[in-house]
């Protein structure tokens, strides 16, 4: 089981490089500065982004969100002077990424044991930030998902068929978890003990200038799970993302 969570946390940082990684930071962008008793201190542009991914009261007790990390362009080009040439035209303005990691507080039944993680960008136009979101589209679809998963075996990526926001691309990736994992390359073994059905629920959506992702990470019985346990709790949260977006950054 913690081979499986460790396999959770590093799949998040290889689905957001293949979903486009423009909506976070992976540890070069800016973190929140803080004030009194932790709590963030942000103005402007910052807290106007940290108001539109998912907040803390939002997801159930025993998650507990990181400070939010702040991505510039430069934070997400680094040297590649053509990235950050399509990052300016496109008018990206500031990326953040909150991670909600699972405490001992959290329900033993619960099915969360790899966190939330929800990130979010802002552009200066629509057209902008439709762009991006059309092209972390052929990113993802275009992934060997079931490369990134070497751990799991019968790995599935489905597309749920619901439009969150403006335009959106959920991918359902579900996968077996197996006990001992088989060497790279070597015949998969029946798997032996308690097994499990892993989904990880990738959510990239569009709400007017904002482009938001939202990643869920659970864990079922596979004796018990069906093909779309948790697809409601995921799709509330995309939902409280795009009331947030309309909110903090109305278009007209």
């Amino acid at each position: 089981m913690r081979r499986l969570i460790a396999c959770v946390f590093l799949c998040q940082i290889m689905l957001v490089v293949a979903c486009g990684g423009g909506d976070d930071s992976t540890g070069s962008g800016t973190p929140a500065t803080t004030g009194v008793g932790g709590i963030a201190t942000l103005s402007g542009l910052q807290g106007q982004l940290a108001a539109v991914v998912l907040q803390q009261a939002e997801v159930p007790d025993g998650l507990d969100a990181a400070a939010p990390a702040f991505s510039t362009n430069d934070d997400i080009a680094g040297q590649n002077q053509a990235v950050l040439q399509k990052l300016v035209e496109q008018g990206r303005q500031l990326g953040v990424d909150v991670q909600f990691l699972p405490t001992d507080r959290l329900d033993p039944a619960s099915p969360l044991r790899g966190g939330i993680q929800s990130s979010a960008s802002v552009y200066t136009n629509t057209l902008g930030a439709s762009e991006s979101f059309q092209e972390t589209v052929t990113q993802a679809r275009a992934n060997d998902w079931e490369a990134n998963f070497p751990d799991l075996v019968d790995v599935h990526v489905t597309e749920v068929p619901q439009t969150i926001g403006d335009e959106s691309i959920w991918l359902r990736i579900a996968g077996k978890d197996c006990e001992p994992s088989p060497p790279a390359g070597a015949t998969p073994k029946p798997c032996t003990g308690t097994q499990h059905r892993l989904f990880i629920d990738n959510v990239v959506f569009r709400v007017g200038r904002v482009r938001a992702y939202l990643q869920v990470s659970s864990l079922f019985d596979i004796a018990t799970v069906t093909p779309d346990a948790y697809q409601s709790e995921v799709s509330a949260w995309a939902a409280d993302v795009v009331q947030h977006a309309k909110a903090t950054f109305p278009t007209s």
